[in-house]
Protein backbone atom coordinates (compact mmCIF):
# COMPACT_ATOMS: atom_id res chain seq x y z
CA UNK A 1 0.00 0.00 0.00
CA UNK A 2 1.23 3.28 -0.97
CA UNK A 3 1.10 6.30 1.59
CA UNK A 4 0.09 9.43 -0.38
CA UNK A 5 2.35 12.52 -0.26
CA UNK A 6 -0.44 14.80 -0.36
CA UNK A 7 -4.36 15.09 -0.18
CA UNK A 8 -6.41 17.27 -2.56
CA UNK A 9 -8.97 19.70 -0.27
CA UNK A 10 -12.01 17.70 -2.45
CA UNK A 11 -10.66 14.06 -1.04
CA UNK A 12 -10.40 15.55 2.55
CA UNK A 13 -14.18 16.88 2.05
CA UNK A 14 -15.22 13.55 0.92
CA UNK A 15 -13.49 11.54 3.88
CA UNK A 16 -15.23 14.04 6.32
CA UNK A 17 -18.46 14.12 4.73
CA UNK A 18 -18.69 10.61 5.26
CA UNK A 19 -17.58 9.79 8.73
CA UNK A 20 -19.31 9.00 11.53
CA UNK A 21 -20.16 11.44 14.02
CA UNK A 22 -18.63 10.94 17.41
CA UNK A 23 -21.52 9.79 19.77
CA UNK A 24 -22.13 12.14 22.83
CA UNK A 25 -20.81 10.95 26.55
CA UNK A 26 -23.79 10.05 28.32
CA UNK A 27 -25.21 12.53 30.37
CA UNK A 28 -24.58 11.94 34.44
CA UNK A 29 -27.98 11.57 35.65
CA UNK A 30 -29.03 14.54 38.09
CA UNK A 31 -29.09 12.22 41.34
CA UNK A 32 -25.63 11.39 40.49
CA UNK A 33 -24.20 14.63 41.42
CA UNK A 34 -22.54 15.53 44.15
CA UNK A 35 -22.87 19.18 46.02
CA UNK A 36 -19.32 19.75 44.79
CA UNK A 37 -20.37 19.16 41.25
CA UNK A 38 -23.05 21.25 41.48
CA UNK A 39 -22.09 24.05 42.56
CA UNK A 40 -18.87 23.80 40.31
CA UNK A 41 -21.03 23.36 37.35
CA UNK A 42 -22.64 26.63 38.56
CA UNK A 43 -19.87 28.20 38.91
CA UNK A 44 -17.94 27.26 35.46
CA UNK A 45 -21.00 29.02 33.70
CA UNK A 46 -21.11 32.01 35.62
CA UNK A 47 -17.04 32.54 35.16
CA UNK A 48 -18.25 32.17 31.28
CA UNK A 49 -21.00 34.48 31.10
CA UNK A 50 -18.63 36.97 32.93
CA UNK A 51 -16.30 36.23 29.98
CA UNK A 52 -19.27 37.12 27.50
CA UNK A 53 -20.31 40.31 29.84
CA UNK A 54 -17.63 41.56 32.06
CA UNK A 55 -20.13 43.42 34.36
CA UNK A 56 -21.24 42.13 38.36
CA UNK A 57 -24.44 43.38 36.55
CA UNK A 58 -25.08 40.33 34.35
CA UNK A 59 -24.69 37.91 37.61
CA UNK A 60 -27.60 40.47 38.78
CA UNK A 61 -29.50 39.52 36.14
CA UNK A 62 -29.20 36.00 35.90
CA UNK A 63 -29.97 35.76 39.77
CA UNK A 64 -32.89 37.70 38.77
CA UNK A 65 -33.84 35.10 36.26
CA UNK A 66 -32.69 32.07 38.61
CA UNK A 67 -35.34 33.38 41.74
CA UNK A 68 -37.79 34.77 39.09
CA UNK A 69 -38.07 30.50 37.96
CA UNK A 70 -37.76 29.09 41.05
CA UNK A 71 -40.56 31.68 42.01
CA UNK A 72 -42.80 30.64 38.81
CA UNK A 73 -42.02 26.39 39.44
CA UNK A 74 -42.84 27.00 43.52
CA UNK A 75 -45.98 29.02 42.56
CA UNK A 76 -47.25 26.17 40.22
CA UNK A 77 -45.87 23.44 42.34
CA UNK A 78 -48.43 24.64 44.91
CA UNK A 79 -51.36 25.73 42.73
CA UNK A 80 -51.07 21.76 41.72
CA UNK A 81 -51.02 20.99 45.16
CA UNK A 82 -53.74 22.59 46.60
CA UNK A 83 -56.02 21.04 43.62
CA UNK A 84 -55.06 17.69 44.55
CA UNK A 85 -56.15 19.12 48.58
CA UNK A 86 -52.22 18.31 50.06
CA UNK A 87 -53.48 21.97 51.16
CA UNK A 88 -50.70 21.99 53.83
CA UNK A 89 -48.02 21.08 51.79
CA UNK A 90 -49.19 23.63 48.75
CA UNK A 91 -49.29 26.22 51.24
CA UNK A 92 -45.66 25.67 52.53
CA UNK A 93 -44.60 25.66 48.43
CA UNK A 94 -46.59 29.13 48.18
CA UNK A 95 -44.92 30.46 51.41
CA UNK A 96 -41.35 29.72 50.01
CA UNK A 97 -43.06 31.49 46.70
CA UNK A 98 -43.48 34.42 48.47
CA UNK A 99 -39.80 34.18 50.08
CA UNK A 100 -38.46 34.37 46.80
CA UNK A 101 -40.56 37.02 45.44
CA UNK A 102 -39.68 39.00 48.26
CA UNK A 103 -35.73 37.78 47.22
CA UNK A 104 -36.20 38.73 43.50
CA UNK A 105 -37.13 42.56 44.84
CA UNK A 106 -34.42 42.96 47.69
CA UNK A 107 -31.93 42.28 44.70
CA UNK A 108 -33.09 44.15 41.91
CA UNK A 109 -32.88 47.07 44.39
CA UNK A 110 -29.35 46.82 44.26
CA UNK A 111 -28.37 49.48 41.85
CA UNK A 112 -25.30 48.46 39.40
CA UNK A 113 -25.23 51.65 37.27
CA UNK A 114 -26.60 53.11 34.44
CA UNK A 115 -27.16 50.18 32.26
CA UNK A 116 -29.01 48.64 35.39
CA UNK A 117 -32.90 48.78 34.54
CA UNK A 118 -33.55 46.34 37.15
CA UNK A 119 -32.91 48.90 39.84
CA UNK A 120 -35.46 51.57 38.76
CA UNK A 121 -38.34 48.78 37.92
CA UNK A 122 -38.12 48.78 33.91
CA UNK A 123 -35.83 45.40 33.30
CA UNK A 124 -37.79 41.99 32.33
CA UNK A 125 -39.25 40.54 35.11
Amino acid sequence: MEIPTAISLEALSALKDGAQPEPEAPRKAKEDYTPEEIWDLAVKYQDEMYEEFRSPLMHKVMALACLKRLGIWHEDTAEKLIERKDTETGLAWAKDAGILRSAYQLLSEVDLGSQDVWSRGEGES
